[in-house]
């Protein structure tokens, strides 16, 4: 703050207190009025309006028809839908064992003995 603040915040002060300076001071404003006039115009009754019929703002609900009774049925059995049709393979089974193209097949259906695969040890 500036030097010159706290004497002329003192200043203030005394001035304000002192009653030598009250003539300075304004009175509080008083409540506005406005002026009262001097001829009152007469009072003059307004025609009332024409009472109108009141609006309708929907139209008449028409006749509603009763609702036909429930009738209550056994519920239809399930529809399952069919599975969908599997397209054919696009190659050929292959034949069982021991039939081959090149021979008949067998006329008893045996499947002839085959003798079991040899397993060699693995080297160590």
């Amino acid at each position: 703050m500036s030097s010159i603040y706290w004497p002329l915040l003192f200043l203030g002060i005394v001035v304000l207190t002192n009653p030598a300076f009250a003539e300075f001071r304004k009175p509080l404003a008083t409540i506005y009025k406005p002026p009262t006039p001097v001829h009152t115009p007469p009072e003059v009754e307004k025609p009332k309006p024409p009472t109108l019929p009141p609006i309708i703002a929907r139209p008449p609900k028409p006749n509603v028809k009763p609702l036909p009774p429930i009738i209550v049925r056994p519920p239809l059995p399930p529809i399952i839908a069919p599975l969908p049709m599997r397209p054919p393979p696009l190659h050929k089974k292959p034949p069982p064992y021991g039939h081959y193209p090149a021979y008949p097949p067998l006329e008893n259906e045996e499947i002839p003995y085959k003798p079991p695969q040899k397993v060699t040890p693995p080297p160590i």
